[in-house]
């Protein structure tokens, strides 16, 4: 039987914006694509697409929290229902509380697409004025691909500096320093 990390390694994850316009594919909670049905790309404005994104983003981050629940369940031999339960330690209550409120954000190379996400639960997606007249759709899916990279970079970091916090990695303090976890708004 494969153990826990294996699981969350091929976990594959899919799923369509509300307007059925855009599906995203995720797998093992990094790597995206994108893509939109035939000759809908054209018909966004920037608010709407953001909007739409925001919503496909949210979406992802539930199918991987209950496939996360699953591989876990499946490799402890529970039930699904007993993997929320709480820590017994206060510290890992508390880190699970300060991961949960976890900032994170990311831009595209060009700076057009930017994300932001409280905890990966919640998703902010702007794409500034004038983006989808200068990029075509291969090239907004490149841009979005890499803002959500560095998204997932910066939230990579930001967690390691909340273990630190929490159970005592000893990270030098500039390393904690180049990256605030709590102090960023959402």
């Amino acid at each position: 039987m494969p153990d826990f990390q294996e699981r969350l390694n091929s976990l594959k994850v899919t799923v369509t914006s509300p307007d059925n316009q855009i599906k995203a594919h995720l797998v093992a909670g990094e790597q995206l694509t994108l893509a939109f049905r035939p000759n809908t790309y054209e018909r966004y404005d920037e608010d709407r697409l953001s909007d739409q994104l925001a919503k496909l983003a949210t979406l992802a981050w539930v199918g991987y929290r209950r496939g996360w629940k699953q591989a876990k369940a499946d490799t402890r031999g529970v039930p699904v229902s007993e993997v929320e339960e709480q820590h017994w330690d206060a510290r890992y209550r508390r880190y699970d509380e300060d991961i949960a409120n976890l900032v994170a954000q990311g831009s595209s190379r060009s700076g057009l697409i930017q994300l932001r996400s409280k905890g990966l639960a919640y998703w902010k997606v702007r794409i500034a004025p004038g983006t989808l007249r200068q990029l075509d759709e291969p090239a907004f899916v490149r841009e979005t691909v890499g803002a959500f990279a560095a998204l997932q970079r910066d939230s990579k970091m930001k967690t390691t500096v909340l273990k630190d916090r929490h159970f005592g990695l000893n990270l030098p303090p500039e390393v904690r320093a180049q990256f605030p976890v709590l102090e960023m708004e959402y």
